[in-house]
């Protein structure tokens, strides 16, 4: 029984709005286009504040773009990976990612989530998205099996398949499994399969993710001027912006908005002309803006908490209504508490984020630095 979303949603949402997410930017004006994603143009609905409709598509769009190059050119599914991009960008299609590694249904299930047969592989276990996936289309699977480190199988997923299960409705910013009941996926929809190495390319070079990783640190940096301006005003309404400390912190937060966006302005300023002709953001400012995110979301979050000195509410009905809205969404609910975790850990451990910055970084110009420091010291 397939427990499918379309009967309960209560926000459709305008498909032209993300048409621009399978834009392949020529230009650096068609780059920054980019930059709102789902969530700006469908109004801040709470059922795209994830990020992760946005980051799948634009990924799916860059190893599109970038099929015919090295690494993709290579690959056995460079042809599938043209179909889906076709199909998905002809129907408009919602399609939404996860991090999360597949569970067996049943504890103690050793037997793996990816079997092979001969028309497509059976896919068993369950997974956690964001409430996203109720609005989505299509899911891109990502299967990293028990004895594995990295994932090593993906594949694409329509959302109203038979043996695919949904919960029917989600609170905003709650995370929902998705189990996968023996869900056949034919070849086609294979896009890789038991290749780890051939996942972490399409996962980590540079050329592949860069759209991907514009688009989150884009939604990212708007979300964190968000929750800065509500610790302003917050401040300002209960009186706290007066005492030194609380504007040492606001200074902290503003320095850290002013910061990561800086990394994505360094990142357009420096942006390049792929192999195919794409306009890809420069790698690593953009890094530093992804790692950076995380951190500063969480910094924002605890500041209002921090004003607020742990009691935020306000009377009811009160003429601060919008306000005492926006302080609960972000700091003083189990919605807060999980989107603190989402922007922080959506990519996994944050130390994982600094070893891909500096697997990317240009490490020779700091090590020239060096030998000009140390060549100048013992000439004196």
């Amino acid at each position: 029984m397939n427990t499918n979303h379309v009967q309960t949603k209560k926000h459709e949402p305008k498909k032209s709005s993300w048409k621009q997410a399978y834009l392949l930017p020529k230009t650096l004006q068609e780059l920054q286009l980019k930059r709102p994603g789902n969530y700006s143009l469908e109004e801040r609905h709470a059922n795209f504040s994830s990020g992760l409709p946005d980051y799948a598509q634009a990924l799916l769009s860059g190893w599109f773009a970038h099929r015919n190059v090295e690494p993709i050119a290579a690959f056995a599914c460079s042809k599938r990976i043209e179909n889906l991009y076709n199909l998905c960008s002809r129907n408009d299609s919602l399609i939404t990612t996860t991090f999360h590694s597949i569970h067996p249904v049943e504890e103690g299930n050793a037997k793996p989530a990816v079997q092979i047969t001969t028309d497509g592989i059976w896919l068993s276990g369950k997974q956690t998205f964001a409430s996203d996936a109720l609005y989505a289309d299509e899911l891109l699977v990502f299967v990293q099996e028990k004895d594995e480190t990295n994932p090593s199988t993906v594949v694409l997923i329509p959302t109203n398949s038979s043996d695919l299960r949904l919960p029917l409705e989600a609170a905003a910013y709650a995370n929902v499994t998705v189990s996968y009941d023996r869900l056949f996926v034919p070849w086609e929809r294979v896009i890789s399969l038991q290749n780890q190495s051939e996942v972490d390319l399409l996962l980590g070079h540079p050329e592949l993710k860069s759209l991907a990783d514009y688009q989150w640190v884009s939604r990212q940096a708007d979300l964190i001027e968000l929750v800065t301006a509500t610790a302003v005003a917050l401040a300002e309404k209960t009186g706290r912006h007066k005492e030194l400390h609380i504007q040492g912190l606001l200074g902290e937060l503003l320095q850290n908005l002013d910061t990561i966006k800086a990394f994505i302005h360094a990142a357009e300023i420096n942006a390049y002309f792929s192999q195919e002709g794409i306009c890809l953001p420069s790698a690593v400012p953009l890094g530093a803006a992804k790692k950076a995110g995380g951190t500063f979301y969480k910094a924002a979050a605890e500041a209002l908490l921090r004003i607020g000195n742990g009691d935020i509410g306000f009377e009811a009905h009160s003429a601060d209504e919008p306000l005492r809205h926006l302080v609960r969404t972000f700091a003083g609910s189990e919605e807060a508490v999980n989107r603190r975790q989402h922007e922080e850990f959506a990519f996994g451990d944050p130390i994982r984020l600094s070893t891909e910055l500096y697997r990317v970084y240009p490490q020779e110009k700091l090590v020239n630095r060096y030998e000009a420091f140390w060549r100048e010291r013992s000439e004196r």
